[in-house]
């Protein structure tokens, strides 16, 4: 399985998203500006669920939730430890419902815009481990994942809506330019997965990172 740039992956309950995941807790390290960015919903998340018949089984995944508040944490470095980025002050900020939001900080800008995801893209993860590692097209990184990830969006029904999410993105001051996976800059992105839903500070299931 290859991940095309109009998939998505489920990774867990929530409703931010960063390419490829879609999270209620998202971990960024940016090493060309040497900080750490930890971004994810309010504990006190309320989710809803889709039911998704797969080739007769029925499979149940988060589409959204309804919580419309988020948390930013901010790490000295980049490879700050997830138990210290939760001891730093959180700075609070509402999703935006229609209209783009920017928000400045000393080294990087975080702009949240509402986007929409159409389920014929959707990559499911499931609470079961498996450890696996797959390619995204046309770049020089892969998705790694210490649970199953299967392809669903061939199979979800024609009468499935596109769901709205936050999409993320996280501009380098010093450059001018987005950390994403058409940038030159260094930097990796971890989704925390179904399994860890209720613990906190959230566990990490998932990774994006460029391929050596």
């Amino acid at each position: 399985m290859k991940i095309a740039t109009s998939d998505w992956i489920m990774a867990g309950p929530g409703s931010l998203f960063s390419f490829p995941f879609v999270s209620r807790a998202l971990l960024y390290r940016l090493f060309d500006d040497n900080i750490s960015v930890l971004i994810c919903q309010d504990p006190n998340w309320m989710r809803s669920e889709t039911y998704v018949d797969i080739r007769g089984e029925s499979w149940n995944f988060t589409m959204k939730n309804n919580d419309t508040k988020a948390f930013a944490y901010l790490g000295p470095t980049a490879f700050s430890g997830i138990n210290d980025l939760v001891k730093q002050p959180g700075i609070e900020f509402a999703l935006p419902a229609t209209d783009r939001r920017v928000f400045e900080f000393p080294r990087v800008s975080i702009t949240l815009e509402p986007c929409l995801l159409h389920p014929d893209g959707l990559i499911a993860s499931f609470a079961q481990e498996e450890h696996c590692e797959v390619r995204i097209e046309d770049s020089h990184y892969s998705v790694e994942s210490h649970i199953t990830l299967k392809r669903v969006g061939g199979f979800a029904p024609a009468n499935l809506e596109a769901v709205p999410y936050s999409r993320i993105a996280i501009v380098s001051k010093d450059v001018n330019a987005e950390y994403g996976i058409n940038s030159n800059l260094r930097w990796s992105l971890s989704a925390s997965g179904f399994v860890d839903d209720n613990i906190w500070p959230p566990k990490f299931t998932m990774h994006l990172r460029r391929r050596k």
